[in-house]
């Protein structure tokens, strides 16, 4: 079995995904969002010293989630309009490629429409939601109801691994370890 971690990526809200799966099923295990929170009005600094800080928030969470993946899939960048959300959508891109690159995890990107399109009706968040809370309620029902899109797209994101062909490929070449 392959450890999949799917990633939706965001600074406030990042989806994560874990699940176990080989050429022919599929099992998540795992499906959370790490939130972090700006401070930068209570902590008297300036705004893009808080975004350092809820980066390495985040890092600290993600760090072990993928030092045990075998591959990592993420929802690729689509850049807001605001650059505020931007950069801040870029720092926590950063922060995956990076903890990726560290621990020699490969990391495959989807577009945010592949994304989308795996999901019946998928165009809004609402079908997203209720595909992952069919498929996987004991995960789901836990969240919040504001975090559960974040957490459906990870989950969709780790099933769209799986059809991915250098997950194919990966799932041969430890089949021949």
């Amino acid at each position: 079995m392959v450890r999949v971690v799917g990633i939706d990526p965001g600074l406030a809200n990042c989806g994560i995904a874990v699940a176990e799966a080989d050429a022919n099923e599929i099992t998540v295990r795992e499906a959370f969002v790490v939130s972090t929170e700006s401070q930068s009005k209570k902590l008297r600094v300036h705004v893009s010293h808080d975004s350092i800080r809820r980066a390495k928030e985040l890092a600290d969470v993600l760090a072990s989630y993928i030092g045990n993946a075998d591959i990592v899939a993420m929802e690729g960048i689509s850049l807001p309009r605001h650059a505020s959300s931007a950069g801040k959508l870029c720092l926590s891109f950063g922060v995956i490629a990076a903890l990726c690159e560290i621990r020699q995890v490969p990391l495959v990107q989807f577009s945010p429409q592949e994304v989308k399109k795996f999901f019946p009706n998928g165009k809004t968040k609402e079908p997203r939601v209720e595909w992952a809370l069919l498929h996987h309620h004991d995960l789901m029902a836990r969240l919040p109801l504001t975090k559960r899109e974040h957490a459906a797209d990870a989950i969709g994101i780790c099933y769209l691994a799986t059809r991915d062909d250098y997950f194919r490929l990966l799932v041969a070449a430890l089949r021949l370890a």
